[in-house]
């Protein structure tokens, strides 16, 4: 049985509260905003996740699985909490993703574990493709200490 948009907002609502969001900050839209922002559209026994900006649809994917819709609506929820998260939290000469990824999947594993374990699987195809990059004077700087600290020196600040 399908459920209509009311009762999807329903659910959406109730996952939220489970991270600190208000119904405002997980509003389902019907139709497009116009402005890159989800919405739902159900048809044909399918629920619809679509992104549409300036006019142009961006995203269509398509389940029959309200719990699938679900997901994606917080991934991309959960993404830009996230990333306001990192640039709070930034870390001088460490790949920003490292903070941002940890977060979303904190956030994803808050709302369902399947969800974060799900994200977790997403992120390490991500970076199986583009691998953190790593700040070559941070690294050789930890190897330093290491083998200065193993030695029985001072470490380097």
């Amino acid at each position: 049985m399908m459920l209509n948009h009311q009762q999807v907002q329903d659910i959406v609502n109730d996952y939220g509260r489970k991270i600190g969001l208000s119904t405002n900050d997980v509003i389902l839209r019907k139709k497009p905003s116009g402005f890159g922002e989800p919405h739902l559209e159900i048809s044909d026994d399918y629920y619809h996740y679509v992104v549409c900006e300036r006019g142009s649809e961006l995203t269509r994917k398509s389940s029959r699985d309200v719990d699938d819709f679900i997901y994606r609506f917080f991934e991309t929820t959960t993404s830009m909490i996230a990333s306001e998260y990192q640039q709070q939290n930034t870390v001088i000469g460490e790949d920003q993703r490292i903070i941002c990824f940890r977060k979303q999947i904190e956030l994803m594993t808050e709302l369902s574990d399947e969800w974060g374990k799900r994200k977790e699987v997403d992120i390490a195809e991500i970076l199986q493709n583009a691998p953190y990059s790593v700040n070559k004077i941070t690294w050789l700087n930890k190897l330093l200490n290491f083998f200065n600290q193993s030695n029985g020196k001072q470490p380097l600040t």
